[in-house]
């Protein structure tokens, strides 16, 4: 959740802006035009349009990953060993769900 919050709060404000450009409409000449306009005439709180929904979707998202991962952490160790023969995969896994074993 926390990572959902500060991606909102971070990239939100530079999301927005770049809509607005991408839309023909607002004739925008440029990103620094494009903040200084929606600043004056719509105010800071602008800049946070639709934060609402982009938190509830990357919640959700980075759950399902974090989870994800816990699951398959726990699905696919059986008997990986650490060792110079550990490859890239294992090594990604939580070394909590890896049993220590000689090779």
């Amino acid at each position: 959740m926390a990572t959902g919050a500060s991606e909102v709060l971070l990239v939100n404000p530079i999301n927005f802006v770049k809509f607005r450009m991408q839309r023909p409409e607002w004739g925008y000449s440029g990103m620094l035009d494009a903040i200084q306009t929606i600043y004056r005439t719509e105010g800071l709180p602008a800049f946070w349009k639709g934060a609402g929904a982009v938190f509830v979707r990357n919640t959700i998202c980075n759950g399902g990953m974090v989870g994800g991962y816990k699951f398959l952490g726990h699905f696919f160790v059986r008997k990986v060993c650490w060792g110079p023969r550990t490859n890239i995969y294992q090594r990604m896994l939580p070394r909590e769900n890896v049993k220590s074993c000689r090779l």
